[in-house]
């Protein structure tokens, strides 16, 4: 199941590894990045402890939970577990009072991950292994949770392609954007938006560039971000876009690069698709990575780094795009990686306390609640307010 090393990057594999996607992999979904820096891509034995390279914090090989996604009011995370028995992840959806339950996966197959969540939760986005499918191959889903129970169906996949991703939904739920295989054309990734009434349709690449995904979408699905690589650059290298989707068809567009840089990503986008954050290589700083944020009349700026620290990354922005969430390397704190909270007014400021590994992956419209994953005694989803902070969602007993 390659493509699901690119893009769900479980924290523990089906093969024992411990970490199942290479740094050399570029930036196709880098909200895993910080598993990424703090665990060895190496192979140990269950019996022992994991310990980390770079923090010297030993893990045991135990279930863990990671948060990517919240709904628009709040209400609602979700993300995926690891469960020990069976060496697989669980999507799942965690609510006040109920705690987290498992959406289950594709025709029994083997493993799920949730990755977004509409406005107030009642349908959820990610990706299934099929289980009536050869191999269990990975397939974009959508879960409709209502008071009769839930339901998953596969989106299906882009001109007979080997797989599919969904990343992304809008506030009804109506539209979900991610990336396919495309069976007509090598099975070269394309990112595509799926609607009840079309299916799967590809949003076309960056001047004839090799392959694109699409990450996040706005309000009413008309504008759709992600990352694209560019025909016209030499090395075809990444681009952060942004795709319009009207009558009159679909228009893509680059958003360019930080200060001459080399390459731009794009992750997260605001209510009405103006403002787009993301991460890009800073050419003002030795294309260091830098968390970015994008405004049609500005273009795109830097959000820096937590003092100074080595590099950092937006995945998520609030309904007006005022406030940005990612993880950043802190330089007060060993460079460390940590959730931050960026506004103009208060700029990056970290969610964590100091020694404390933390990233945060989404936002609710308001901009009042972040989730992400932290790593204290064990991996776990969080949830923060400004009233609470950061408060652990437990693992499920399964």
């Amino acid at each position: 199941m390659w493509l699901q090393f690119i893009m769900s990057v479980p924290l523990l594999c089906s093969s024992g590894y411990l970490v199942c996607a290479s740094d050399e992999i570029e930036n196709k979904d880098t909200r895993f990045s910080l598993l990424h820096s703090m665990f060895p891509l190496e192979k140990e034995e269950e019996s022992k402890d994991i310990t980390s390279k770079q923090s010297g914090l030993a893990l045991p090989l135990k279930p863990w939970s990671n948060g990517l996604g919240v709904s628009g009011d709040g209400s609602r995370v979700v993300g995926d577990y690891y469960i020990v028995a069976t060496r697989s992840t669980k999507g799942f959806r965690w609510t006040r009072g109920i705690g987290m339950e498992s959406l289950g996966t594709l025709n029994g197959g083997p493993w799920s991950v949730a990755r977004s969540a509409n406005g107030d939760g009642s349908v959820v986005v990610g990706h299934s292994g099929d289980g009536a499918a050869q191999y269990n191959s990975e397939k974009a889903v959508r879960w409709t949770v209502e008071l009769g129970g839930t339901n998953i169906e596969s989106l299906g996949t882009l001109n007979g392609g080997m797989g599919s991703v969904a990343s992304g939904v809008n506030n009804d739920g109506s539209v979900v954007v991610g990336y396919a295989m495309d069976g007509t054309d090598g099975n070269r990734r394309k990112a595509v938006r799926w609607t009840v009434g079309t299916g799967m349709k590809s949003l076309g690449n960056l001047n004839g560039g090799m392959d694109s995904v699409a990450s996040g979408v706005n309000n009413d699905g008309s504008i759709v971000v992600g990352t694209a690589k560019d025909g016209a650059d030499q090395y075809n290298r990444e681009k952060a876009v942004r795709w319009t989707v009207g009558l009159g068809g679909t228009n893509i567009e680059s958003l360019g690069t930080l200060n001459g840089g080399p390459w731009s990503d794009a992750y997260g986008v605001s209510k009405d698709g103006s403002v787009v954050v993301g991460v890009a290589a800073d050419g003002a700083q030795n294309n260091r990575r830098t968390a970015f944020r994008w405004m049609a009349g500005t273009g795109m700026e830097s959000l820096g780094t937590l003092n100074g620290g080595l590099s950092s990354t937006a995945y998520g922005t609030n309904k007006d795009g005022s406030v940005v969430v990612g993880s950043s390397e802190d330089g007060a704190d060993e460079n460390i990686k940590k959730a931050f909270r960026w506004t103009a007014a208060t700029g990056m400021a970290p969610l964590g306390t100091t020694g404390e590994f933390s990233t945060a992956t989404d936002i609710n419209e308001e901009g009042d609640v972040i989730v992400g994953t932290v790593i204290r005694s064990r991996v776990m989803v969080f949830r923060w307010t400004q009233d609470t902070g950061i408060v652990h969602l437990g693992i499920p007993s399964e």
